[in-house]
């Protein structure tokens, strides 16, 4: 097939094996065989195979030898060093958009913000019932928070950091409305530091948000069939 077909053809699979993932259809250790997968998402068992490679380059699947590919199970002491990683990372990618985004940026921040805090949170969409929609929209105001730094490792591991807290936060023991319900408000105090291009004060309250979050899985706890059963569950 052509190159550019198959490029393609992988991308919209490792968007559909992505969203199966993050809406919890596929579970922590649960094995991801390639014939199922190419029948499931219509399409070869080559491109499945160079979608979960290309995605256990990130940290929703694995690539383990001789067992193939498969979801990972979860631990809260990772998820705290991947949070660790995420704010510290952002850190940098939001002041260096604080310093190189124009009126232009600025103002598709502000709109990601509004479109959210109009979206309606409960709907079809993930096992707790948090709609699509709004998952998207969470994400795409992250994105675009630091979109004008212009780096895009930055950007690709802030959307893998955020697909990985997605998926704790997903088999965490926490309600819905009990996750989702301060978490536009906590972005209003971001904008208004980004429109007054106060780095220090946004990159503080963007790290206050995330921990937060993750404070809340760590308080929760995670449900049991996302824990490892063959490991300790000391920590998780």
């Amino acid at each position: 097939m052509p190159h550019d077909n198959k490029s393609s053809l992988v991308d919209s699979t490792i968007a559909a094996i992505r969203r199966d993932i993050l809406t919890g259809q596929w579970k922590p250790g649960e094995r991801l065989p390639l014939v199922p997968l190419a029948k499931r998402y219509e399409t070869s068992t080559t491109v499945v195979r160079e979608s979960l490679m290309q995605m256990s380059s990130d940290f929703l699947v694995i690539n383990e030898a001789k067992q193939g590919f498969s979801v990972p199970y979860l631990s809260l002491p990772e998820l705290s060093d991947l949070n660790r990683v995420r704010c510290h990372s952002e850190e940098l990618a939001l002041r260096l958009s604080l310093e190189r985004g124009d009126l232009m940026w600025e103002s598709t921040v502000v709109a990601a913000q509004h479109r959210l805090k109009h979206t309606e949170r409960f709907g079809p969409g993930d096992q707790r019932g948090i709609s699509d929609t709004w998952l998207e929209g969470a994400k795409e105001f992250h994105r675009l928070l630091i979109s004008a730094a212009g780096i895009p490792v930055l950007e690709k591991l802030a959307d893998a950091l955020e697909d990985a807290t997605s998926l704790y936060r997903l088999w965490s023991n926490t309600m819905p409305d009990h996750e989702t319900q301060y978490l536009v408000d906590e972005h209003d105090p971001i904008v208004e530091a980004v429109i007054a291009r106060d780095a220090d004060t946004a990159v503080r309250l963007l790290a206050e948000h995330y921990n937060s979050s993750v404070d809340l899985i760590l308080q929760a706890g995670l449900r049991p069939e996302a824990i490892d059963p063959t490991k300790s569950k000391s920590g998780d």
